[in-house]
């Protein structure tokens, strides 16, 4: 049996954790909709992900939510050394200003796996990929 993967944007795990947020059922109903699916976490998304809970929900709750992405099974670091030279070239070489290094990197990635986002700048930019 082939795993289908699915790489969830920075801006979709904060969704789904922050209940606060505007976009949380939104993720929700895209984490139901992929279940099946391996979810591949980069370093990258991890990094902006635990950042911004941190400020919106605290440091216990996003210690409590880093450590349990990290031992869930369905879930699958993957590591930056694996992606970083050829994001860091596109990003060094496209004339894009709106997409950040870690959005790069999601593009660069997207050649290889699904992607989604709630960032309508990156959402173009995967689409023209």
């Amino acid at each position: 049996m082939i795993t289908k993967a699915i790489i969830f944007d920075s801006n979709v795990w904060i969704g789904y954790f922050n209940t606060e947020d505007s976009t949380h059922a939104k993720a929700v109903a895209f984490f139901k909709m992929y279940n099946n699916y391996t979810i591949v976490l980069t370093e990258y998304v991890l990094l902006e992900v635990a950042t911004v809970l941190k400020q919106k929900i605290g440091y216990a709750a996003t210690n409590k939510i880093v450590t349990t992405l990290l031992q869930t099974e369905n879930i699958q670091l993957l590591q930056s050394a694996d992606y970083f030279a050829p994001t860091l070239n596109t990003f060094l070489t496209s004339k894009d200003k709106n997409l950040s290094f870690v959005d790069v990197s999601l593009v660069v990635l997207s050649s290889d796996f699904t992607v989604i986002t709630f960032d309508k700048k990156l959402a173009t930019a995967l689409k023209s990929r």
